[in-house]
């Protein structure tokens, strides 16, 4: 199948490849490097920009476009296009890398658990806001830890939720202020 693609395809695909490693290791990134995790992301769109001009404008200045050179033109753009509206609108990544970081985390989870009692939430830090905020894991098999009183997101978070994602059957994303 790769032989029939078009070298401009097969780029767009690696490109696809690349963001999806780039948004795999981003939260490593982050807790190491915290703003300058960006870069590499800064970095890659200038790339992808790049590529994207320079293959709409070499299919542009044909008189006519034969197959070939839209499928050029359009490559990067659509593939690229594609990966950032499932990253944006559905959120596959974060939950993705969540619901691995709680995996690899267990005895932690096991831990707050313990201390937290039975049929209480129970919240593992994620990512750190700086100054403040952030993101925790939380574990609370009765619905969405947003619906909790303030007193128990305090407990949880230190400070007030304001949004949930469910990660697994009981295991929540959430952000706090």
């Amino acid at each position: 199948m790769l032989s029939r693609l078009m070298p401009e395809e097969r780029l767009a695909l690696l490109l696809g490849a690349i963001y999806i490693f780039l948004n795999l290791i981003w939260k490593e990134l982050y807790d190491r490097y915290w703003i300058f995790a960006a870069i590499p992301h800064l970095i890659f769109w200038i790339v992808v920009l790049a590529f994207a001009i320079d293959r709409a404008a070499s299919a542009r200045h044909k008189d006519h476009l034969p197959p070939q050179r839209r499928r050029a033109a359009v490559a990067i753009p659509l593939v690229l296009g594609s990966l950032w509206f499932v990253e944006t609108f559905v959120g596959v990544t974060p939950r993705l890398l969540a619901a691995s970081s709680l995996a690899l985390r267990s005895e932690e989870m096991a831990d707050a658990q313990s201390k937290a009692g039975p049929g209480r939430a129970a919240s593992i830090p994620y990512l750190e806001g700086i100054p403040d905020g952030g993101v925790k894991i939380i574990r609370y098999a009765e619905g969405n830890p947003k619906d909790l009183s303030q007193a128990e997101q305090l407990r949880l978070t230190g400070e007030r939720i304001h949004g949930c994602k469910r990660i697994g059957r009981q295991d929540w994303l959430c952000g706090y202020d």
